[in-house]
């Protein structure tokens, strides 16, 4: 009968020389990648490097958050923190440290960083992060980081009317909650992109059309996603609101058309409120319970971990 041999602790990881702070909720891959970059590894390199267990006959790599932080020397709750990927990969979504943090999957979707926000701290290669519905335009830096740029270059700066409309969703999660503004804002987005499919443009969009690209209504997806933003806020503003779903579930069409197109959306022509029309036959099933201030919404939101406080 022959012994097993015995199984010897794995050596520790050789430490990298140089280390890259990971940016708030950037996901995994473009982290290793500036890690890479800095330490003048291959990606596939550094990878192998991080998973010293891995058998040579399997292609995949796993990182793991105590190898990243014994190659790093960075605290293990540190990049927790900082990268969803991290915290799925563990099991961690829901612990408690890390509830509201933002979650690695939809409705969230991965987008370059502000190139501003980049710049400050120092990081010259572009930056992907993860990031929620609301974050459309960075406050402190006048871009739009929204849905559309897919590089850097490709974000443009924003008129102050755009940037009324980020406070304004931000006021609306605020009094809301997340979940209820991430389907209101669902729904007036495809009822927006409904109206621009019909070509039924009110004159604000054409507007801010000329004001972001100096020239008639393009194709181009930026312009696209910048100049429908602040109508979609309207519109989300219009779902959530208790005093329009009142008129709209309680019969008072006209009254209710009449109120929208005075002061919610005050570029609506007429011929659009078809579309709210449909909005009120069709979608008696959205309807939104305004919670008092202070109360716990005891629903999962869609695109944070753990339960979500609803703020004055």
């Amino acid at each position: 009968m022959t012994r097993p041999r015995p199984r010897w602790p794995a050596p520790p990881l050789q430490r990298l020389p140089r280390a890259a702070k990971p940016v708030s909720d950037e996901t995994l891959a473009s982290f290793l990648d500036r890690l890479a970059k800095v330490n003048h590894l291959d990606r596939s390199d550094l990878r192998k490097h991080l998973d010293p267990h891995r058998s040579a006959t399997t292609k995949t790599t796993i990182v793991t958050v105590e190898s990243l932080a014994e190659a790093t020397e960075l605290p293990a709750l540190g990049l927790l923190h900082a990268l969803p990927d991290l915290r799925r990969q563990a099991g961690l979504t829901n612990a408690t440290p890390f509830r509201g943090r933002t979650l690695p999957l939809a409705p969230n979707s991965i987008r370059p960083a502000c190139r501003r926000c980049i710049a400050v701290k120092n990081i010259r290669w572009p930056v992907r992060v993860w990031m929620r519905h609301d974050h459309n335009v960075c406050l402190q830096h006048g871009l739009w980081i929204g849905p559309g740029p897919a590089t850097i270059e490709d974000q443009r700066e924003v008129s102050e009317e755009i940037r009324a409309a980020q406070q304004r969703h931000n006021r609306l999660i605020r009094r809301y909650g997340r979940r209820a503004v991430h389907d209101a804002f669902t729904t007036a987005r495809r009822t927006s992109n409904s109206w621009e499919q019909r070509g039924d443009c009110p004159s604000g969009r054409r507007r801010r059309h000329r004001e972001v690209s100096g020239r008639p209504p393009s194709s181009a997806i930026v312009d696209y996603q910048l100049i429908q933003y602040p109508g979609i806020i309207a519109l989300t503003s219009i779902f959530l609101s208790p005093h329009y779903q009142h008129l709209a579930n309680g019969g008072h069409l006209g009254q209710f058309h009449t109120q929208v197109r005075q002061s919610a959306i005050p570029d609506l022509q007429v011929c659009l409120t078809r579309d709210l029309m449909t909005w009120t036959q069709r979608h008696h099933e959205f309807k939104i319970k305004v919670r008092a201030p202070g109360a716990v919404a005891f629903l999962q939101p869609f695109e944070t971990a753990g339960p979500q406080r609803s703020l004055p």
